[in-house]
């Protein structure tokens, strides 16, 4: 049966790209999908594919198109839900990609995901190493604060 409705096509790159299936999601594309379509909450097929972890598929997606900047219906970018969900490939991807991190509203709130890139980033950096520069933020997730402004 032929899918000739643009919407339900990006439907099904969307679960192919939440599921990470790389042949689904080509086939989707092959059969008229857009990359960049936005579905329920305003979240691109990239989106599924960041927080769900899918690398091999968030890859393919940034290669055919899609943009790393796109923000769905919460003002999230697409390195967001990695950044929330801890998927340190996708974020580690969505950088060298160009995705940036000074969002205004990244996947729990600012200050949260501060807190999370943190201890992301603390695993890649030497504990005396700031990953912030100059700003004065903790450099080690032992001295990382709590939501409330405690040291954690």
């Amino acid at each position: 049966m032929l899918i000739s409705d643009p919407n339900e096509i990006s439907a099904k790159l969307h679960a192919a790209a939440e599921d990470g299936s790389l042949p689904r999601a080509k086939r989707s594309l092959e059969a008229g999908a857009n990359v960049g379509s936005q579905g329920g909450l305003g979240n691109s097929a990239a989106h599924h594919a960041s927080y769900m972890g899918r690398l091999d598929c968030l890859a393919w997606l940034i290669e055919n198109g899609a943009d790393v900047e796109l923000k769905n219906g919460f003002g999230q970018t697409v390195i967001s839900p990695a950044i929330g969900f801890g998927r340190l490939e996708c974020i580690k991807l969505l950088i060298e990609k160009g995705a940036s991190l000074e969002s205004e509203n990244m996947y729990i709130g600012k200050y949260r995901i501060e807190i999370k890139l943190q201890n992301v980033i603390s695993f890649q950096l030497p504990p005396n190493v700031d990953p912030y520069g100059s700003e004065g933020r903790p450099t080690r997730k032992s001295e990382a604060l709590d939501r409330e402004g405690r040291q954690a």
